[in-house]
């Protein structure tokens, strides 16, 4: 089955070879809008900088307070060390570009395995259509701060260098 481990409130499984879907918040009394230009392209670049390197990232969706992923860990790295690097990283390049320090993100992160292509489909199609569950937009690839969002925006020859997926 997997590893079980405890941090914080929630009991994590850790189960090598398989996919996640994550979702990981702003603490509460932090008042940047995650779903702004500015904090959501840190995230978003954070997120693809290490994709391929050391995850392969199947969907992602930047929200005002939250952030949801779909992704399985590659080259033996554990899933807490991939957490580490991106919510860490997220957080220094945000707070530096506010002019702010402290913790950006919650401690826990909203974990679970995916055992099956079809469950793995279900998890991203939750994930790119949180936005429009949410009323930020119509359709799912309107929201661009999403996959759905990044890869309409590719296609219509106005952002990235990246090659997705």
């Amino acid at each position: 089955m997997g590893n079980i481990r405890r941090r914080g409130y929630l009991p994590h499984i850790e189960s090598p070879g398989r996919p996640y879907m994550l979702t990981y918040r702003r603490h509460a009394q932090r008042t940047v809008d995650l779903g702004r230009s500015g904090p959501a392209h840190l995230i978003e670049n954070t997120l693809l900088c290490r994709q391929r390197v050391d995850y392969d990232l199947f969907a992602w969706c930047v929200m005002p307070d939250h952030v949801h992923l779909v992704l399985l860990p590659l080259r033996g790295l554990r899933l807490p060390d991939i957490l580490k690097y991106i919510k860490g990283y997220s957080a220094r390049r945000i707070n530096r570009s506010l002019g702010r320090t402290g913790s950006l993100w919650q401690e826990e992160t909203y974990d679970s395995i995916i055992h099956s292509d079809r469950q793995r489909d279900e998890a991203v199609e939750y994930v790119v259509s949180n936005p429009v569950r949410a009323g930020l937009c119509a359709r799912v690839d309107d929201w661009r701060w999403s996959s759905a969002g990044y890869v309409a925006q590719i296609h219509r020859g106005l952002y990235g260098p990246w090659q997705w997926p």
